[in-house]
């Protein structure tokens, strides 16, 4: 039981981390619900992985974008709400108050590079 709230602890730790990281980078993206959003990617790699982050949630990955190949979804439930436009540019649909977080591009090397959050 003690070593399971380490784990949660560190866990939150790491969320805090990659909050107060996002809090330096973050651009901000108004929009009405119910309406369309495209969120652009700032890297210029052959293929990114979206990322959305959500206060006291795990990062979700939403899609792996390349320039080569179909992208892929990391569920498929995401392909109604998700799709890439040129230059990994992220367009969501039908905007609800879920969809609202913190979106990343990721690229796909070691170490991973992010690009600022939106």
């Amino acid at each position: 039981m003690k070593c399971l709230n380490i784990l949660k602890i560190m866990q939150l730790q790491l969320h805090l981390l990659i909050w107060c990281r996002a809090a330096e980078t973050l651009t901000d993206h108004l929009t009405d619900l119910g309406q369309n959003v495209t969120i652009n990617c700032d890297l210029d790699v052959k293929e990114v992985i979206w990322l959305l982050l959500k206060l006291l949630d795990p990062p979700v990955m939403i899609l792996l974008s390349s320039t080569t190949s179909a992208n892929f979804y990391f569920n498929k439930t995401f392909k109604q709400k998700y799709s890439v436009q040129s230059k990994h540019r992220l367009f969501i649909n039908n905007v609800t108050l879920d969809d609202l977080g913190l979106y990343y591009c990721v690229t796909t090397d070691s170490p991973p590079k992010y690009s600022d959050g939106t």
